[in-house]
């Protein structure tokens, strides 16, 4: 036995010295199972690792199932004999249950209507306060009837009671044409002395218990004695949800339910069916019965279990720390491949920002030079004033002059790939920088047909940073929201173009919200977490960089802000989260802030 455990400890001591040199298969002489590749996932892992399990595990398994299977065999058989007997009773106690309802409710109308009171305050001198108080109010509150019916000899329905309270409800008209077959049951009766009558009816989905019986004197006359139709009286006991409640609780019929359908057969549910006025189903109680031979078996299944496991004990230990090893090098490794392409995308910005910074560099010089131009040829058509086209001439070369500071601002902003502390940074109006970028956005929108709306606070403060980069991060929202609107409108899945702005206040955290939204059908949820990093992109080959909501996260960031992302009820919604750091109730010019006083 030493030398077993001796040759275990030290099989295991060896498999994991090879674990830590990663190499890729155990010594046969110590496992026959090979260690995962670490570029394998810890789900492959995990799954080559559960079939290694079940291939140790097998035989001992099959042993133990042909072994105990006689034992459960019996036990089994035992438990459903059990089962049986307590069903055959609990069909019998409903039954039981339900003949006291009927008994119950029959004696009541009987008492009622052989009772010489009765017929001389319902009948001969119909009293509505003696009605209100014996057969509406007290036979409702005592004996729990939810309908009362006085039916004079005519049909016509003389008192009504629903819950001890006076309707004018016809009692034909409340149960319908089964009523009549039980009332001509009930005057059909000795005139000597009433036999109630009872049966089940229903109304609108729900089923009441009806009794009835013949309003007869206690010591008829010869002239009463002769056959004649009777007035009768009708209680009726709905079968609420109430009702089986108590019913259930107090005789324990679990889940008991009552369908106007005969439900289909189940062998774990029992049905009891409810007779109507001419023998039909008016309606199914349907319970579950206890199972006490089921419950044993499950009780004592564990226990027969339990000793088997222990078996299993030490292997399964073992085992688990062979599976956590080759998880935690799995780990390992999908980290390592982590990092790399951490460090891939790195290398990709940095000669992105080197780029960018030629590219500025490049591009500012002939800018600057039309820049000039421009300044010079307008001040020489102010010192001429001789053309005729003047006022268009002058016009065109402000629009040039505007875009061209414009494209240099825009330039500027492509410095984010090389540093992240350029420019000045000033207090600025959210509304105005959100309203220019629009404004140079309109065109484009327009020319494809898509409409934009905004909305926006007259004046809602100002936030710390660059408008120009700002005025970036919406024009790049706007190019995103109309790529989407366009492919869903070609795909046939929406009839028009809809982008919208909304700027807001979130005044328990004193921030502006601007809220760019559209009806472009929204963004698959498997893309929502990686929006935002560089390079990835939903768009087709050659459609798209990867780059805009990189860049314009970066840009929210550095204003203390959030930019984030989810699926709106038409389409995508992103939202812009920026510090308010200048009440709105301050003058709207722009002021500058220093970046060490915020």
């Amino acid at each position: 036995m030493l030398r077993a455990e001796v040759i275990i400890d030290w099989r295991f001591f060896r498999f994991a010295r090879i674990c830590e040199m990663r190499s890729k298969h155990l010594v046969s002489a110590a496992f026959p199972v090979q260690v995962m590749c670490m570029t394998d996932t810890p789900d492959i892992i995990n799954a080559r690792m559960s079939r290694f399990v079940r291939k140790l595990i097998a035989p001992v398994a099959i042993a133990t199932v042909i072994s105990l299977g006689a034992v459960l065999s019996l036990i089994w058989i035992a438990a459903r004999g059990q089962d049986q007997v307590a069903a055959e009773s609990s069909a019998g106690l409903m039954q039981a249950v339900l003949a006291g309802q009927e008994r119950d409710l029959g004696q009541l109308v009987y008492d009622y209507t052989w009772w010489d009171a009765a017929i001389e305050n319902l009948i001969d001198r119909p009293n509505r306060e003696w009605a209100d108080e014996t057969i509406g109010l007290h036979a409702a509150e005592t004996f729990g009837v939810s309908e009362t019916f006085v039916v004079a000899d005519t049909n016509w329905t003389m008192f009504a009671y629903r819950d001890g309270v006076p309707s004018r409800d016809d009692a034909f008209a409340y149960f319908g044409v089964a009523l009549e077959h039980v009332i001509a049951a009930a005057r059909n009766t000795p005139m000597l002395e009433p036999a109630p009558v009872t049966a089940y009816l229903t109304r609108q989905g729900s089923v009441h218990l009806v009794a009835v019986s013949a309003l007869t004197p206690e010591n008829p006359t010869a002239a009463q004695m002769e056959y004649r139709p009777r007035p009768v009286l009708v209680h009726a006991r709905e079968l609420s949800p109430e009702f089986l409640r108590g019913i259930s609780a107090q005789f324990g019929f679990d889940d008991l339910s009552l369908t106007d359908e005969r439900p289909a057969a189940d062998g774990q549910m029992l049905t009891f069916a409810l007779q109507g006025s001419q023998g039909n189903g008016a309606g199914w109680l349907r319970w579950s019965p206890p199972y006490p031979g089921s419950a044993l078996f499950a009780d004592i299944l564990p226990w027969l279990f339990a000793g088997v496991m222990v078996l299993f004990v030490l292997a399964v230990v073992f085992l688990r720390r062979v599976m956590r090893a080759a998880r935690d090098m799995a780990l390992d490794a999908e980290a390592l491949a982590s990092k790399d392409r951490q460090l891939a995308q790195t290398s990709k910005l940095a000669v992105l920002g080197e780029m960018a910074a030629g590219v500025v560099h490049e591009l500012n010089q002939p800018l600057n030079i039309i820049r000039m131009a421009t300044d010079s040829t307008q001040a020489a058509l102010q010192r001429s004033k001789v053309s005729e086209d003047y006022e268009s001439l002058r016009e065109q070369l402000t629009v040039i002059d505007g875009q061209t500071r414009r494209m240099a601002e825009t330039i500027q902003s492509m410095r984010i790939f090389s540093r992240d502390d350029y420019g000045r940074k000033i207090a600025f109006d959210v509304v105005r920088a959100t309203t220019e970028a629009l404004n140079w956005m309109r065109p484009e929108l327009a020319t494809n047909g898509v409409a934009v709306s905004f909305r926006a606070p007259a004046q809602c403060g100002r936030v710390y940073g660059e408008p120009a980069r700002y005025e970036q991060v919406i024009v790049n929202l706007l190019l995103n929201a109309r790529d989407a609107v366009l492919d869903h409108l070609k795909n046939g899945a929406a009839e028009s173009c809809q982008v919208r702005i909304e700027i807001k206040e979130d005044l328990s955290a004193d921030r502006i919200l601007v809220v760019v939204s559209d009806n472009g059908g929204g963004v698959p949820d498997e893309h929502i977490e990686r929006l935002f990093e560089p390079f990835y992109t939903t768009k087709g080959p050659g459609e798209g960089t990867g780059l805009g909501l990189s860049i314009s996260y970066g840009i929210v960031t550095g204003m203390d802000g959030e930019l984030s992302a989810r699926n709106g009820g038409a389409g995508a919604e992103f939202t812009i989260s920026i510090p308010r750091v200048v009440p709105k109730d301050v003058a709207d010019d722009a002021a500058p802030m220093e970046s060490g006083s915020r």
